[in-house]
């Protein structure tokens, strides 16, 4: 979503290439749902290599069950920093703040709760 806002006049920015890509992985998920363990506080990262034809049709290569996180060029760093910062926002994960920042975030984090708002953990019960 990040890149759609920062590339809205894009070909990519297609909403029906992103559902289409949405369906891909949510198909895949739901064909080994029944494979993965119950494992309360875990998770797995997959790693979705998609390529979109020139009719922007997205087409699946494969699924890594262990993506890649090092940073080796321009291009990792600006989807693997913000893939990282998304991972530890869904996993609610605490990141170092200045006094300040947490104060703010602790206010924000109350409105949230009091508007019904909240983080689905993986495995959570």
């Amino acid at each position: 979503e990040a890149w759609v806002r920062r590339h809205p006049d894009s070909q990519l920015a297609s909403p029906l290439l992103w559902a289409r890509i949405r369906a891909i992985v949510c198909l895949t998920l739901l064909s080994i749902a029944c494979q993965m363990p119950d494992s309360v506080g875990c998770f797995e990262l997959l790693g979705y290599d998609i390529i979109v034809d020139q009719s922007l049709k997205p087409w699946l290569l494969e699924v890594n069950t262990s993506p890649a996180l090092s940073i080796e060029c321009e291009a990792d760093s600006q989807v693997k920093r913000g893939l990282i910062s998304d991972l530890a926002d869904l996993l609610a994960l605490q990141r170092p703040q200045a006094p300040a920042a947490k104060a703010d975030r602790d206010t924000n984090t109350a409105r949230a709760r009091s508007a019904g708002a909240g983080v689905v953990r993986l495995g959570a019960r």
